[in-house]
């Protein structure tokens, strides 16, 4: 069979005008050749993506202090808001513990 032929159509494909029938000349492929990956390619890793914001503070604190110095009430915020995160990720990581132990007891009874 010729590939080349009106009627055949390989691939999925989505037709390019909403409202019309799906024809050989009115596709478009699905995936975007300009959005996929190079083989090999690596995403960056967490440690390469805070060093350079962490020199970028070091710089920002040696060559403009006083700027720096404005920027501590964000900086406490910050941690302020971590502080109050842990207590509840750890409670509900002792509920969640607690509430399997439990549901494990139930398994091994038999009557």
């Amino acid at each position: 069979m010729n590939t080349s032929e009106p009627g055949h159509n390989s691939g999925p494909t989505v037709s390019a005008i909403p409202n019309t029938p799906l024809s050989w000349r009115q596709t478009v492929p699905t995936a975007d050749p300009r959005t996929r990956r190079r083989a090999g390619a690596t995403r960056p890793t967490s440690v390469s993506r805070r060093r350079p914001s962490v020199l970028l503070g070091i710089l920002v604190g040696f060559l403009f202090p006083g700027f720096a110095k404005g920027l501590k009430p964000l900086g406490d915020g910050f941690v302020n808001l971590i502080k109050m995160m842990i207590s509840p990720i750890i409670f509900c990581t002792i509920v969640i513990g607690v509430g399997s132990v439990a549901k494990a007891a139930k398994v091994g009874k038999v009557a």
